[in-house]
């Protein structure tokens, strides 16, 4: 998320989007609620969390078996 969509929360809020959508903006994935998602805060500090992977900083790239499905770039099977 970023932008206004991101206002209202701050670190650590558990939140729900429903209807969201992802996009890719310079090999990176966004997450969004949309015109047609919601997001919405359903708690605060209630469950453990881990900041590391950082999903947002991950490089995504095309499988190479499906080159319609994106992973994270050091997922890539070697061959």
């Amino acid at each position: 998320m970023w932008g206004a969509e991101c206002e209202p929360f701050q670190p650590g809020d558990i939140i729900r989007i429903s209807k969201g959508i992802f996009s890719r903006h310079k090999n990176k994935l966004l997450l969004r609620a949309g015109k047609r998602g919601s997001v919405e805060k359903v708690g605060e500090f209630t469950m453990l969390f881990v900041e590391s992977p950082n999903m947002s900083e991950m490089r995504y790239v095309p499988d190479t078996n499906q080159p319609s499905k994106l992973v994270p770039q050091s997922q890539l099977t070697k061959s």
